[in-house]
């Protein structure tokens, strides 16, 4: 067993590769009940366990079809990439260069596809600003327990903003779908609020709340957080070996899928340590540990195994060839019964031949010639671990 790595919440953990894959498809560990933010997430799919969790989860799949994915990408994301680089002309600074924060901008693209997941039906440009403004309280609610602010204050937040958020958007959408579901049946593309508006769901309102909401700040934490991070990481490479630009660019390589995948075992976008609760008795990380104790997949340690990225684990190197066969995003979503659903929609499925949100939209990038701004500040969110809210870049301007 690997020498636990200190962390933030001192808990039994494993570190290497193979361990912490094992703990994470155990089927005793459940996800660690989440006190604090159980006014926003409790019911959501990521707090569920057992058959509750497997019952919602097939549910849900529908969302993730080839189909659904081939939809998000072709009908959402592509039109919504090529309308936000032009809206750039428009910017009076500069008339050769626009200044982005890169996060941002981002989750604005993202969002687009967020709303027709959700199946949320007010899609203006108003409606999507007022959407935005809900997204970073239910973010702080998610990483609660890494945030460095007040709890209590975050959490109130957060429940506020979860409540604007279902009165405002959410529940209009869903009452029109339940009383489609009792006229005869939903007929129109399925999206989350279909599926918890059926009467074989279960759901109350609540739980509709919280699932959206759970949706919504995953759907666009998960990617931005690795369309940032790639960016960061690709425009470094490109400047140590600068023939590889053309190969980010060449949709026909898969060379930034494997950049995409890099950037993710790096950093990956995930909490540093998955907490589960152990439902019986078991040993992690060398340790004996009772039924009802928290313990932890310590991720990045198992992204650094030297056992499988012998030669230099910290460097991001897109070429690097594991000395085991691994999965391709590593557990950067998590592994076994808790692994991300909305996996797909981030790094692409063959089933649907999608390229993925993460690729697409980095590549869309480096076609505009993205390059960092020093001129201005990078700035992190208020959590103990690296995550950009300021990411400042400029790119080149369609004319």
């Amino acid at each position: 067993m690997d020498t636990v790595v200190p962390d933030l919440m001192k808990v039994p953990q494993e570190t290497s590769f193979d361990d912490v894959g094992r703990l994470l498809r155990a089927r005793d560990l459940a996800p660690l009940p989440r006190d604090a933010a159980r006014p926003v997430l409790g019911n959501a799919l990521v707090s569920l366990h057992g058959a509750a969790h497997r019952q919602r989860r097939i549910s849900e799949n529908k969302l993730f079809s080839p189909d659904a994915l081939r939809r998000y990408e072709e009908d959402i994301l592509e039109p919504s990439v090529r309308e936000a680089f032009a809206a750039l002309s428009a910017l009076p600074e500069d008339p050769e260069r626009a200044a982005v924060n890169l996060p941002a901008f981002v989750t604005e693209l993202i969002l687009n596809i967020s709303i027709a997941l959700i199946g949320i039906d007010r899609r203006g440009e108003a409606d999507r600003k007022r959407i935005y403004e809900f997204i970073d309280p239910l973010i702080a609610a998610h990483e609660i327990e890494w945030s460095t602010e007040d709890s209590t204050a975050a959490i109130a937040r957060a429940a506020d903003a979860q409540s604007r958020f279902w009165t405002e958007f959410l529940e209009p959408a869903y009452r029109r779908r339940q009383a489609a579901h009792r006229e005869g049946g939903w007929t129109e593309p399925a999206d989350l609020l279909s599926v918890l508006a059926s009467p074989d769901s279960g759901i109350d309102d609540d739980t509709a709340a919280q699932e959206c909401a759970l949706y919504l700040i995953a759907s666009v934490f998960t990617t931005t957080s690795t369309i940032t991070n790639t960016v960061e990481l690709v425009s470094g490479w490109c400047e140590e070996h600068p023939a590889d630009r053309d190969l980010v660019l060449d949709s026909s390589s898969d060379f930034l899928s494997r950049c995409v995948e890099e950037a993710l075992r790096v950093r990956p976008p995930i909490k540093p340590l998955l907490l589960r609760q152990a439902t019986a008795d078991a040993s992690v990380g060398g340790c004996p540990v009772s039924a009802g104790a928290t313990v932890g997949a310590n991720v990045a340690a198992a992204h650094a195994d030297p056992a499988v990225y012998p030669d230099r684990p910290e460097k991001f190197d897109p070429t690097r060839a594991p000395a085991v066969q691994v999965r391709r995003t590593h557990y950067s979503f998590g592994d076994g019964p808790h692994l991300c659903i909305g996996r797909p929609l981030v790094v692409g499925d063959p089933r649907a031949e999608t390229e993925g949100d993460a690729a697409h939209i980095v590549r869309a990038f480096f076609a505009a010639d993205v390059r960092t701004d020093p001129s201005r500040p990078r700035r992190f969110a208020s959590t103990a671990r690296k995550r950009y809210i300021d990411y400042p870049v400029t790119v080149r301007i369609a004319r």
